[in-house]
């Protein structure tokens, strides 16, 4: 019997790798699950991918009777294939193929997906494949996910306080997990959560949010910053804390994106190996000694390697232009209008 592909498949990250998580400990042990970086913005990151998907499916786990493979991130399920990518396309589904017949169940998880894709349609009617669409970060999506959580931890919520709930904490699905753990260790198990004890104990997610708009700019998602934007300013959001989000965020972008573009790998060794890469960098006014922060933390690298794709130096240099502008302009009136806003962070 062919191996199950499960393919996994909406907006909030957290819940998007829980459920991948949760189906792949009903398979086996967690230790046997291979994960697969699935993005790919060149025929080196192709090669990589396929690479590591084939060593998976072809290398029994050490310690354990059975293996998974999870692909996960797939950005080639949101975008069409450049020139030339249609051959490593179709390695791919060959792979698969051979993933069915050696019975390794294969996990394929993506944030963004265009359903008028090929390979998308593909891989929805792909033999014994599970397609499951995770809910979003909205209140409503959330309710669910919210229910099961009070019954796992054996807590109880009126209807009217879990609004009040999600209403104060706001999504994404991460912030909720954790606004519960500080109640489940506020309120004894088997207790009912009253509103009271929700003022107490959560933090107000909306109230100077600032991350939400900060990631719809770098994900140059035009629709989403506009509506992040106006409930950020009508939640009386302080526009200094976001304008220094949105620079951080920028001196980060530019000096990952100064050294992928002199071929220094963020995150290898100690900083850029060459007096080039530090001198570029020392021109974008950037860390000093190059990249030391990625080998500490791989946060940035995985985390930001797709916003930075949208980028180029040239349009980052731009952005951090604006907001000196911004900055220079924050005691105007028009710093509490959405439209204001949105015409000072136009998309370069």
């Amino acid at each position: 019997m062919a191996a199950p592909l499960f393919f996994f498949h909406g907006s909030d990250e957290f819940l998007l790798e829980r459920s991948v998580q949760q189906e792949a400990a009903a398979c086996g042990p967690a230790a046997n699950l291979e994960i697969v970086d699935g993005r790919v913005h060149s025929s080196e990151e192709w090669d990589r991918l396929l690479g590591r998907l084939g060593d998976g499916l072809s290398t029994p786990p050490l310690l354990a009777p059975s293996g998974a493979v999870w692909v996960r991130e797939a950005s080639f399920l949101a975008v069409a294939p450049a020139a030339g990518e249609e051959a490593a396309i179709e390695t791919f589904f060959s792979l698969l193929e051979r993933a069915g017949r050696w019975s390794v169940p294969v996990f394929i998880s993506a944030s963004r997906v265009d359903r008028r894709l090929r390979t998308v349609k593909r891989l929805t009617a792909w033999p014994a494949a599970i397609v499951l669409e995770v809910p979003g970060s909205g209140p409503r999506d959330l309710e669910p996910f919210l229910a099961k959580e009070l019954q796992r931890r054996a807590l109880a919520m009126s209807p009217a306080v879990a609004a009040y709930f999600l209403e104060l904490v706001g999504g994404p699905a991460r912030s909720i997990f954790s606004e519960l753990d500080k109640l489940e260790l506020a309120i004894h198990p088997g207790r009912t959560v009253f509103r009271n004890d929700v003022e107490a104990v959560c933090c107000a997610g909306l109230v100077d949010n600032f991350f939400a708009p900060v990631e719809a700019y770098y994900e140059r998602d035009e629709p989403a910053l506009a509506r992040e934007m106006r409930r950020f300013l009508a939640e009386k959001g302080e526009p200094r804390a976001l304008l220094a989000a949105l620079q951080s965020r920028c001196r980060m972008l530019l000096q990952m994106k100064a050294l992928t573009t002199l071929g220094v790998p963020p995150g290898q060794g100690r900083g850029p190996s060459t007096q080039a890469a530090k001198e570029h960098i020392k021109r974008h006014c950037l860390f000093a000694d190059g990249s030391e922060v990625f080998s500490q933390n791989a946060f940035y690298l995985r985390n930001l390697a797709p916003q930075l794709s949208r980028w180029t130096l040239e349009s980052l240099e731009h952005a951090r232009a604006s907001f000196l502008e911004i900055f220079q302009q924050l005691l105007r009136p028009e710093v509490r209008s959405p439209g204001w806003w949105l015409s000072m962070l136009a998309l370069p």
